[in-house]
């Protein structure tokens, strides 16, 4: 609910975490065709995830902010309103991660 959380897994096939206000750090390794599934409402979510044959990335944001190691630059997801989203493939695509906030910052990287 308002807990920080740290996980860290050697390999991880299924992961799904949802927080209020509580911070979520991941870092581990997605197994292929694993999935990746963390929600929170206002706090940061932190994952570093190398994944066997790469992954398939979705994140959105209503007022928190995105950061990538990619390179690889937000949208806006309403010309007039709030809200970010970042989405691609890093190698082959072979798992799946979505991280979704409220107010919550968001950061992603395929490295741990």
């Amino acid at each position: 609910m308002s807990g920080g959380l740290t996980l860290r897994l050697d390999s991880a096939r299924s992961v799904r975490v949802r927080t209020t206000s509580g911070d979520l750090r991941f870092e581990g390794k997605l197994l292929r065709a694993a999935s990746f599934d963390a929600e929170s409402v206002s706090g940061e979510l932190i994952v570093r995830a190398s994944a066997e044959a790469g992954f398939d990335y979705e994140v959105t944001t209503l007022s928190g902010d995105i950061r990538d190691c990619f390179n690889v630059e937000p949208e806006r997801t309403s010309k007039y309103g709030p809200g970010h989203r970042l989405s691609g493939t890093r190698a082959a695509g072979g798992a799946h991660v979505r991280l979704k906030t409220m107010s919550g910052a968001v950061e992603l990287c395929d490295r741990d």
